[in-house]
C-alpha cells in the first residue's frame, strides 16, 4: 500500500512541478484518476504541507453567471436612495 502511495503521490507532485496551478479533474486526467478521487488524495498532499489550494468554487452557481461578474461591462448595483429606490446617476435626475 504504501508504495502505491508513494507513487500516486510523486505523479501528483510530477502534474504540479511546472508550477501553473491546475484543477482536480485536470490534475486526475493526467494521472488516471477521477475528480473526486484526487480531491481527496490533494487534500492529504495538503495536511502533510506538501501543496496548497488557491482556489474553491460552489457547485451550484452556474458558470455564466460568474461569466457576467467577470465582463468589463458589469457593473454593481446602485445604492438605495432617500425612499429605498437606487438613485439615478446625477446626470439623470430631473429638476425640481
Amino acid at each position: 500500500m504504501e508504495s502505491w502511495w508513494s507513487e500516486v503521490e510523486n505523479d501528483l507532485l510530477q502534474c504540479l512541478r511546472d508550477g501553473r496551478p491546475k484543477a482536480p479533474d485536470e490534475i486526475g486526467r493526467h494521472v488516471g484518476l477521477s475528480e473526486a478521487a484526487t480531491s481527496s488524495l490533494l487534500a492529504m498532499l495538503v495536511r502533510d504541507g506538501k501543496v496548497r489550494i488557491c482556489l474553491v468554487e460552489r457547485t451550484d452557481v452556474a458558470r455564466h453567471d460568474d461569466a457576467a461578474l467577470h465582463r468589463d461591462d458589469a457593473r454593481p448595483p446602485r445604492a438605495a436612495g432617500r425612499r429605498g429606490r437606487p438613485e439615478r446617476p446625477a446626470m439623470a435626475r430631473r429638476a425640481t
